[in-house]
């Protein structure tokens, strides 16, 4: 599996030229690239295909570039940045706020950036809506979209972006960057390297790094199967769910910190002037929506992550039972208990149970009731 599901493939060829990386170590070069050039000569639309870490972190560092701003900690009124409202699909909504952002001239930097990151979840007819933004672009804006893979967004779209290809990473490759990023000690390379194999995720591995609470989170995840066999499925749940609350309410302080800054900085700009408190009060309401957005998001993708934890252990449980080596080194203990007492057909069951539940949350279903279903099942088949 490639870390954050990166293509192993992509497509050639775009009229504004397709830059690309190959050679080890070239994450940074290729961001770096790709920035220079957008200084120099600024494109209405950029279209970054790879891993889904990486993407968000040249995004990010791109839009920065083309707005003429120092990389934002937490956000910058000319700086909007959008994903998927439902788990699997933009909402219909987000594509009028999408327009809405881009027809907008830049407060105070160079130009207003919209950053699109999962762009193949638009759907039809944000992608008509977009497209012809793209054909007529605003003048002094420009469109930074993301994407696992450039073929599986219209190639109407993409032929009117530059196109940044970034391939796969191998797992040490991964590891090395993470740890120079993450921690900046060459040290910690392997042991970024093993998050990486383990989680199939830049992102997941990149927290495990940087904080031992998400570390302690994901033992105590991986020690949930052995937990089912002895223990009631609902109180495991309601512990698990506790634990995903306090995220919640870490990124709420966050928010309110970005929204106590914007204040700062827009009071600074409007001085008082009728018609600037009023677009003031416009700019803190699209900052409250987004941060709502981001929470309903952040939910989601916790619990994704709590999903992965448990497919990757079940496919661990598989891989003891043939013989061959597990990913989750950390709890081969608990592995090999678990493939004793649930044997392959067990397993592959509980795969398919985790599956559904991931394709329940793509629907929008109550996501904590989609934890504590899926753990009384996966209870009712432990050994």
């Amino acid at each position: 599996m490639n870390p954050d599901g990166a293509p192993e493939g992509s497509p050639e060829g775009s009229p504004e030229g397709a830059i690309g990386m190959r050679e080890p170590g070239a994450v940074s070069g290729v961001v770096e690239s790709v920035v220079r050039n957008a200084v120099k000569r600024p494109a209405n639309a950029y279209l970054l295909a790879g891993a889904a870490a990486i993407v968000s972190e040249a995004a990010r560092r791109l839009a920065a570039a083309l707005a003429g701003i120092d990389v934002p900690e937490r956000g910058h009124p000319d700086v909007a940045c959008f994903g998927p409202e439902g788990a699997a699909l933009y909402l219909a909504a987000q594509g009028e706020q999408i327009l809405d952002e881009a027809r907008r001239a830049p407060m105070t930097a160079e130009r207003k950036v919209v950053v699109i990151e999962q762009a193949e979840s638009l759907g039809g007819v944000l992608e008509s809506s977009l497209l012809k933004t793209l054909e007529e672009p605003p003048p002094s804006m420009s469109f930074v979209l993301g994407a696992a893979d450039a073929t599986a967004m219209p190639e109407t779209i993409v032929s009117r972006c530059v196109l940044v290809q970034i391939p796969p990473i191998p797992p040490e490759e991964a590891g090395a960057l993470l740890a120079a990023r993450v921690t900046g000690d060459t040290a910690d390379a392997a042991t970024a390297a093993s998050f990486v194999r383990a989680t199939g995720s830049l992102a997941f591995a990149a927290d495990l790094l940087a904080d031992d609470r998400w570390r302690q989170r994901r033992a105590d995840w991986l020690k949930i199967p052995s937990r089912l066999r002895s223990e009631p499925a609902g109180e495991i749940a309601s512990t698990v769910e506790a634990d995903l609350c306090s995220l919640q309410e870490i990124l709420g302080r966050q928010h309110s910190d970005e929204r106590d800054e914007l204040e700062e900085f827009l009071g600074q700009q409007h001085d008082g002037r009728k018609k600037a408190i009023r677009g003031r009060k416009g700019e803190l309401n699209r900052l409250e929506e987004r941060q709502k957005r981001a929470a309903r998001a952040a939910a989601t993708a916790d619990r994704r992550r709590l999903l992965a934890t448990l497919a990757g252990f079940y496919r661990d449980v598989l891989a003891e039972i043939e013989g061959a080596p597990i990913l989750n080194t950390d709890a081969e203990t608990e592995v090999a208990s678990v493939a004793l007492g649930t044997g392959r057909a067990g397993a592959r069951k509980s795969l398919e149970l985790l599956d559904e539940a991931n394709q329940a949350l793509a629907m929008n279903a109550n996501a904590s009731l989609v934890i504590e279903d899926v753990l009384v099942q996966l209870r009712s088949i432990s050994g």
